[in-house]
């Protein structure tokens, strides 16, 4: 904080001969008055500090008891979602990271077919789970259900956080009935206990996280000692898909957010690295996203007659 902002915190103006130099100007001694004023406002600024750090990760911790021994000697696996990110867009927009990911691992270049509807909740939950939503149950991001006589919406934390919605066993309810721990950096399905497990650690959905606040407590969870440590862990970024939905697939604004989580990648690369822990980094997409074509012509029915 610049000296002057910090005075003017102070709530009072300070008079130059408040302060007196001693030797070569090395040394300088405030008034008593300044100095209680001085510790006052210091211990304000750490405590907004601490909160703002509480406010960045409100990671919600479930405990399971330390991990099985027998799983702490398998591979980690980060699985990362870019919502929205179609299958050519590494390529499209020059996606460095990505591209170079896939040619050191494996890819699907031409795409891969998503599961009906191709939305975000039912395409998330699908890719932990292996089933189709009419299996899982989420059939659509928001939805009625005649049986329950109730509503789902991606939206209504009652619903999203309800488990009863959820069939089927996501990765990180598996993970952790093998005595394997888990942790999400959001994912959907993961705010709810789902076939009677939680994640080890898990957050509620909040967009207005900071990017790179969510690769740091990654970094953090996988910094854990071994038996607190998540060995299935998944983070999520809806930069792409905002950007395509606000204005099309074909558009500087998508270019620029394609690049961005793409550095994101990038960063997350190297400090797993880092770590020099036996890691697989998954990177996934729930669905891509199309320009229409021509203008939009409402039709109105008119009665017979």
């Amino acid at each position: 904080m610049a000296a002057s902002a910090f005075l003017r915190m102070l709530g009072r103006p300070i008079s130059p001969s408040s302060f007196k130099l001693y030797g070569k100007g090395t040394r300088l001694l405030m008034p008593p008055s300044f100095r209680r004023a001085s510790l006052a406002a210091i211990l304000v600024l750490c405590s907004v500090a601490c909160l703002h750090a509480q406010s960045i990760t409100p990671v919600i911790a479930v405990d399971h008891g330390p991990e099985a021994v027998g799983q702490q000697q398998k591979h980690y696996v980060v699985m990362v979602s870019l919502d929205g990110f179609r299958y050519d867009y590494a390529k499209k927009y020059g996606a460095k990271h990505i591209l170079a990911l896939g040619e050191r691992g494996a890819s699907a270049p031409e795409g891969m077919i998503p599961s009906y509807p191709s939305l975000t909740f039912p395409n998330h939950y699908t890719l932990v789970t292996g089933l189709y939503p009419e299996h899982h149950g989420i059939v659509a991001n928001s939805f009625y259900d005649p049986s329950r006589k109730q509503s789902y919406a991606i939206h209504d934390a009652s619903a999203v956080t309800d488990g009863s919605w959820y069939s089927g066993v996501p990765l990180w309810s598996l993970a952790e009935k093998q005595g394997m721990r888990s942790a999400c950096f959001f994912w959907p399905g993961s705010e709810a206990e789902i076939a009677g497990e939680r994640p080890s650690y898990y957050l509620h959905f909040d967009d207005k996280i900071d990017d790179n606040e969510r690769i740091a407590q990654v970094i953090q969870w996988l910094r854990l000692p071994a038996e607190q440590r998540p060995h299935f862990v998944t983070l999520y970024y809806s930069n792409v898909d905002h950007a395509g939905h606000e204005f099309g697939p074909d558009t500087p604004q998508v270019a620029e957010a394609v690049h961005h989580v793409d550095e994101l990648i990038g960063r997350l690369q190297t400090e797993l690295n880092a770590l020099h822990l036996p890691i697989d980094l998954i990177v996934v997409s729930d669905h891509g996203m199309e320009r229409v074509h021509g203008g939009y012509r409402s039709r109105q029915v008119c009665p017979a007659g």
